[in-house]
């Protein structure tokens, strides 16, 4: 039950905060650059993945406080494959310029960083990313699984 007078100060709350939201939104959000928009586009669809999403959307990118510099350019897939079929693919695909920067121990990591220095305009890295197992990443009905690229290209200054 909300007692009398306490509707105003959340009232101006929700008012900072939704201007605030917005204000660091439009003044600390970029796109991908041009480079990371090209390399995202040009990466081969996995050859059983059900959905294929490129996003190269505005995203927060507060450079006093976390050193971004560059907006990663996101791409989201669904297949019912397994994830060292995934790397495998990944990285015969991926050999041809570029370099697996993840050291491979004794099993298939969690995650894969392919590097690229030999691109004309510039540097690129692509994190390849295995889902966390839990209740909420799994379809059951399919048993799809949501793997993730996060491609950040470097233009040469």
């Amino acid at each position: 039950m909300i007692r009398k007078g306490s509707i105003l100060p959340l009232i101006i709350t929700l008012s900072l905060t939704a201007f605030f939201g917005y204000i660091l939104y439009t003044n600390f959000s970029k796109k991908p650059n041009t480079l990371t928009q090209q390399v995202s586009e040009n990466i081969f669809k996995y050859p059983n993945a059900k959905s294929w999403d490129v996003n190269n959307t505005k995203r927060p990118c507060f450079v006093y406080f976390d050193g971004c510099t560059e907006v990663p350019s996101i791409i989201e897939f669904q297949t019912t494959d397994n994830w060292p079929q995934i790397y495998t693919y990944y990285r015969d695909f991926l050999s041809q310029g570029w370099f697996v920067a993840t050291q491979i121990y004794t099993s298939v990591p969690d995650e894969f960083l392919f590097t690229n220095d030999s691109l004309e305009d510039g540097r690129c890295e692509i994190l390849l990313k295995r889902p966390r197992e839990g209740i909420f990443t799994l379809d059951k009905e399919t048993s799809k699984k949501t793997y993730k690229f996060a491609i950040t290209c470097y233009p040469k200054t």
